[in-house]
């Protein structure tokens, strides 16, 4: 596969392959964005001959392709009450599907004599008709805020997605069975019986190559018979028209609940300790100073000079901590369970070796709590995560810490938290594209942080002791 790195993901356009025909290259697009995730997997951008024309406005359509598609949705404000966000919600989507069913009577009076409407949003299902539905729908996932609309003058040809799913049942000699696919971060993913199939167009491939790479890494190092018995192992992997694919193994259990706890929350310590041995630690492979300047971009030059001080210290203090192997994004959404017991660990692309040690178990608690509050990761971070390192932290980090080596001192957590946020924040600004674009989240994960540690004067701390 190419390398995609150092070019940002937009999540918002992983619907690509549930619908562009598999041998589709030539595209008329209105958007800019969309425009280069095409040309970035290899499209050709043209308004003469096109094989697909994808518009905002069903009004704007050239209709000189045999496929068109518009796309439609509503960003919500964000923040207010949950009743206030899902009044929200409820109205957006109802107004999406009213202006889906007037784009598909626009579509059919251009010629287009097929019509579909597919309700869909990041991080939700994209309601194929022609594919078995999910089992159960969130409350959020009744009401979508997007919708595409595909209009066809030559019946609905293989798509992308048809042809990587017959490529990686081609390579099993099995026949998938999907289930309505996912639009995710890491590009379109797709549960069947037998396996999950990830399909990336664009930038969302080095999400793909990262999690073969981290797996590749972690089956080299034989890992235990409990890290290795809840791994995701690749299966397969290819290439159709403009994506590339891979095949998982499909794990048991469903998703941990939001708060994990008892058993449950000691079989998922217990795998962070095993994990965190596994392999070569030598190298170090992460770099809260990095971190910073990736943060420092997106902000105003005040706020630039704070978060790159910051990155200076904790990096300093840091810098003789044993590293470790890590998943990279362990919370509840990424692990699997079965009758109280962890069962599966997925969505690997931010793991590997040679990285901080806590910050795996901060993610899983930190998001324990923002589920329970409904918060940001900022506010929650000032509001828990570096109160709880003040003061110690707890029996479970402290039983964590000391299992790999290392004294839970106070300074020393909190020093552990700083890096947890530069990591995350600079991993997500990274690699995701529409981060920068909503103020609201550059508010509440950055500016107001920035403005924390220096009001509580953490920029220019000492390093804890015993930390250098």
């Amino acid at each position: 596969m190419p390398g995609a790195e150092g070019v940002a993901s937009d999540p918002r356009h992983n619907w690509l392959a549930t619908l562009i025909p598999a041998d589709a290259r030539r595209f008329h697009v209105d958007d800019a964005k969309l425009g280069g995730t095409l040309a970035h997997a290899g499209a050709e951008l043209t308004e003469a001959r096109p094989d697909v024309e994808i518009v905002s406005d069903a009004g704007a359509l050239l209709g000189n392709a045999p496929y068109a598609i518009v796309t439609l949705g509503f960003a919500l404000p964000e923040g207010g009450s949950r009743l206030v966000r899902a009044c929200r919600r409820a109205a957006g989507s109802l107004r999406a599907r009213a202006l889906a069913i007037r784009s598909r009577r626009t579509l059919r009076r251009r010629g287009y004599p097929e019509t579909f409407i597919i309700p869909w949003e990041w991080q939700q299902a994209v309601r194929l008709p022609w594919v078995r539905p999910r089992s159960e729908l969130a409350w959020n996932e009744r009401f979508p805020l997007d919708a595409l609309v595909v209009g066809s003058r030559r019946g609905r040809p293989p798509t992308v997605l048809d042809a990587a799913l017959a490529q990686a049942g081609e390579q099993l000699s099995v026949s998938l069975d999907p289930e309505w696919p996912l639009a995710t971060q890491a590009g379109l993913v797709v549960i069947a019986p037998t396996g999950v199939l990830r399909v990336a167009i664009g930038p969302a491939l080095q999400q793909l190559e990262r999690q073969r790479d981290v797996l590749a890494t972690l089956d080299a190092s034989s890992p235990v018979p409990d890290i290795a018995g809840l791994v995701p192992w690749l299966l397969a992997e290819g290439k159709t028209g403009l994506a590339y694919w891979s095949l998982e193994r499909r794990l048991p259990g469903s998703l941990a609940p939001s708060q994990p706890s008892g058993r449950l929350l000691q079989d998922c310590v217990d795998f962070l300790v095993a994990l965190n041995g596994t392999g070569d630690n030598s190298v170090p492979k992460s770099s809260p100073a990095r971190d910073a300047g990736v943060i420092a971009r997106a902000c105003d030059p005040e706020g630039s000079g704070a978060v790159q001080r910051l990155g200076s210290r904790v990096e300093a203090a840091l810098a003789e901590v044993p590293r470790v192997f890590v998943h990279g994004d362990f919370w509840s959404r990424n692990l699997l369970a079965e009758s109280g017991r962890l069962v599966g660990v997925v969505d690997w692309e931010n793991g590997g070796p040679g990285r901080l040690p806590l910050l795996d178990l901060l993610q899983l608690q930190l998001n324990a709590v923002r589920s329970a509050r409904h918060q940001f990761l900022g506010p929650a971070l000032i509001e828990y995560l570096l109160p709880w390192a003040q003061a110690g932290g707890d029996e479970l980090a402290r039983g964590y810490a000391g299992r790999i080596g290392i004294e839970a001192t106070p300074s020393l957590l909190e020093t552990f938290v700083l890096a947890y946020w530069l990591d995350r924040v600079g991993h997500e600004l990274e690699t995701c594209a529409d981060r920068m674009e909503r103020p609201l989240w550059m508010r509440q994960n950055v500016e107001l942080v920035i403005d924390a540690v220096a009001q509580g004067g953490l920029l220019d701390r000492p390093p804890p002791p015993g930390s250098e």
